[in-house]
């Protein structure tokens, strides 16, 4: 029933993000170079009023250019951009350290100073993760940023000069029709939108000039993190074309004129920015009071969020802000970052077909689509290709003004976050926003996410301000297995779904995404009354030994809404942990299910031996995930041993029986596997038996603690019985946690790994020890370095 697609791990290098070309044809002027970039000022300052007044465009009118069918523009070849920037590294001081004295002990380079984060950067040709860590420093590798566009030169035409009309969208193109937005009259005022981009062409300075459309717009806290100055302009393009879409009063009028907005430059000249520079605008846009954050830019594939970028993500979420995102113009079955996020409208772009298009990547997490263009097509024969237009300055050339087409999920996002701009304006809340915007249409259909990768119809600005859907809070626990059906191997996850409350909701459907190295696929299952069910991959006959199941969204009501983690609080399994954390030679060890070869009762199915890993990390950025392996995955990495823990020293169980308990541990070298900057070398599990390892008054499963409620066999002063711990809260409902072995794994944080500032599954994804086709990034392009044992203590 799903799309497949070969995504083996040289396959998903050859689509490593084309995002640094940004697609164009222009509508005034000659021919541009691209290539011509000058430099301009940019850097930190306050707000700055606009000055009023139209701009005269000139230029000689041309014919329009013949629409060129060129595969380039359908589905993107492979680039050589890589996600991180070799030999640069994000670093926060420890408390009493400075950035100057790390650099002089280190022999670095400050690149940047420590920002609103806390983060600076610094440049060495060595490596300095493991110094950096051991003294006491936050570090993590510096990442690239790129406009979620492509760049491809054509002649360009000039329409005629712009002419100032009404606030309020026209049916002027065809962008505004298909996304029903012709009958939207009126301003938007009092809604701030930042826009994280190349710039804004927003004030007549010198060389610089301000965009005609944006002639009336208020600008707000204008800053540029690229140049380090209060000047923002755009040097490249890109930033004023998406600036246009949103808030233009000229030819070709925006989608919430009205609004201010908050020009924040993150990316340079080469349409090109940095990690840090991203991490200080959300900050920049959360301190000056942004209500939307448009972010038409994205990480190469093959990028995972470090610490700092997640905290910024979650900051712009607790603010209550509306973050908008480019799915990427990969053409690639997965979203590229800060889309992935779960707290982030992720949109996709369809052409005048409103298909979603050959170049925009797409997956179950795609919130919805929205127009992009195409420029391979002109399917209303007017001669112009089906671009996206809206004014902004020529190539590189702040001093030349003019209409341009584009193409890329860029241009989708600002039409959402416009939408977005109107949905508040009108009283709806943030955390309503992305439910009356999947709603603008019709509701999200599962079948189709997993089919092709889009469950929503594409943007309808007015059907959103008519949709009356609400956003559910919803969790999830799951727990991978490896199942054998007639010697055959069925990769599975047992999932449970809860509301806020504790209690299932309302029947629904869940979505999820499985890696492996055979590619990614794309299934779905449906919850019985209890909120449960299985989410099943392809048989495997031969070959294949690690999966990871990502959960996407479950459907409720009608809305895919994007859920976060769950665990289960037992009594059992407080025993279990209170035991295993007092064990000294288990500190340190990451907390594993390990599944015996046999029949399952709980499961109801026959499992073969594996390893099974979830994400208990309590962290809002990240969907559930879970990572299932076999033992022949890291065979000629591994140990394996064994470990006693006595279950009475917990001084939970009354009984003179003296309980112990042997648990099976796994300790492998990853060294040889590393494909990421993350560097971690050694990896150690200590497995909680799957199918009841404890066959004593406590009857414990571990889906006890992952995905079902407790059996509560245990009679203790605890009071936990199944009680959910919601992990982005770090509460469980109905028990206190406190002076709890689980208390410390949420409360006290150490379910979330802090040495380098990831969580324990995704450094274990993305360490390249537990390899399933998640990594894009060549071995030979990441520096080898050493890290800090995980402090995750179970």
């Amino acid at each position: 029933m799903c799309r497949r697609r070969s995504l083996s791990l040289l396959s998903l290098l050859s689509l490593l993000s084309l995002l640094s070309l940004l697609s164009l044809l222009s509508l005034h002027w000659a021919w541009p170079d691209p290539d011509d970039s000058p430099g301009g000022p940019g850097g930190p300052g306050g707000p700055s009023q606009a000055p009023a007044g139209p701009r005269a465009h000139t230029g000689t009118i041309v014919q329009p250019p013949p629409v060129r069918s060129d595969p380039a523009l359908a589905r993107p070849g492979p680039d050589d951009v890589a996600p991180y920037i070799a030999g640069h590294w994000l670093v926060a001081p420890a408390e009493g350290q400075t950035l100057d004295a790390l650099a002089a002990r280190l022999g670095a380079e400050i690149v940047r100073s420590e920002g609103r984060s806390g983060y600076g950067v610094l440049r060495s040709d060595h490596d300095l993760q493991a110094g950096l860590s051991s003294l006491g420093a936050s570090v993590a590798p510096l990442a690239r940023v790129l406009g979620a566009g492509r760049k491809r030169p054509s002649r360009d035409q000039h329409g005629g000069p712009p002419t100032r009309r009404q606030p309020g969208p026209t049916c002027a193109t065809w962008h505004l029709e298909h996304a029903e937005a012709c009958e939207i009259s009126g301003p938007t005022p009092g809604i701030v939108v930042a826009v994280l981009d190349s710039g804004i062409a927003y004030e007549d300075d010198g060389d610089y000039l301000r965009a005609e459309g944006l002639a009336g717009v208020s600008f707000v806290a204008p800053v540029d993190l690229v140049d380090l100055d209060g000047h923002p302009n755009d040097e490249h393009q890109h930033g004023t074309h998406v600036a246009s879409l949103i808030a233009s009063e000229g030819m070709f009028p925006g989608i919430a004129p009205g609004v201010s907005l908050m020009p924040v430059r993150v990316l340079d000249v080469d349409n090109t920015g940095t990690e840090w520079s991203l991490i200080e605008g959300l900050h920049h846009a959360v301190d000056h009071g942004a209500d939307v954050i448009n972010l038409s830019l994205s990480f190469p594939l093959g990028y995972l969020p470090s610490r700092p970028v997640q905290e910024a993500l979650e900051r712009a979420h607790d603010a209550g802000i509306v973050m908008v995102a480019a799915a990427g113009n990969d053409g690639a079955d997965e979203l590229s970052w800060p889309a992935q996020s779960r707290l982030v409208v992720a949109v996709g772009a369809t052409g005048s077909s409103d298909e979603i298009t050959g170049y925009s990547n797409r997956s179950p997490a795609l919130d919805l689509l929205a127009p992009g263009g195409s420029l391979s097509s002109d399917l209303d024969g007017d001669g112009w290709p089906d671009g996206i237009v809206a004014e902004t300055i020529a190539p590189n050339d702040p001093g030349t003004l003019g209409l341009w087409l584009y193409e890329g999920t860029s241009q989708a996002t600002p039409l959402v976050s416009g939408t977005a701009a109107r949905l508040l304006a009108a009283g709806v809340t943030p955390a309503d926003v992305p439910a009356r915007l999947q709603r603008s249409r019709s509701s999200f259909s599962p079948g189709r996410a997993i089919e092709t990768g889009v469950g929503a119809k594409p943007l309808s600005v007015s059907g959103a301000l008519d949709a009356k859907a609400t956003t559910q809070d919803v969790y999830v626990g799951l727990l991978p297995y490896v199942a054998l059906d007639g010697g055959v191997r069925v990769p599975g996850a047992r999932v449970t779904v809860r509301g806020a409350d504790g209690e299932p909701p309302a029947q629904g459907t869940v979505l999820a995404t499985i890696y492996s190295a055979e590619g990614v696929r794309w299934t779905l299952c449906e919850t019985d009354a209890d909120g449960t069910c299985d989410l099943l991959g392809e048989p495997v006959a031969g070959g294949g030994d690690a999966w990871a199941f990502r959960v996407d969204a479950v459907m409720i009501e009608a809305v895919a809404h994007r859920p976060s983690r769950l665990l289960f609080a037992t009594a059992e399994a407080e025993v279990l942990l209170s035991a295993i954390r007092s064990e000294p030679s288990l500190k340190g060890y990451l907390l594993a299910v390990r599944w015996d070869a046999g029949p399952d009762p709980e499961l109801g199915m026959d499992l073969e031996a594996s390893w099974s890993v979830v994400d208990a990390g309590t962290g809002l950025l990240s969907s559930p995930l879970g990572i299932v392996f076999l033992d022949s995955h890291v065979a000629s990495l591994s140990t394996t041993a064994s470990v006693e823990v006595d279950l009475d020293g917990t001084g939970l169980l009354s009984s003179p029986l003296g309980f112990r308990t042997s648990l099976q541990t796994l300790r492998f070298d990853g060294s040889g596997l590393l494909s990421s900057p993350l560097g971690f070398q050694s990896l150690s599990f200590v497995g909680l038996s799957g199918s009841g390892l404890l066959s004593s008054p406590l009857g414990f499963h571990a889906t006890s603690l992952y995905a079902l409620s407790g059996s509560g066999l245990l009679s203790s002063p605890l009071g936990l019985s199944g009680q959910p711990i919601l992990m982005d809260r770090g509460v469980a409902l109905g028990a206190s946690l406190e002076d709890t072995a689980l208390g410390a794994l949420v409360i006290d944080g150490e379910a979330t790994q802090t040495g380098a500032g990831y969580e324990p599954a995704a450094t274990l994804s993305a360490s390249g020890t537990v390899d399933v086709g998640l990594t894009t990034t060549p071995v030979e392009a990441m520096p080898a370095s050493t890290s800090p044992a995980i402090e995750y203590l179970p």
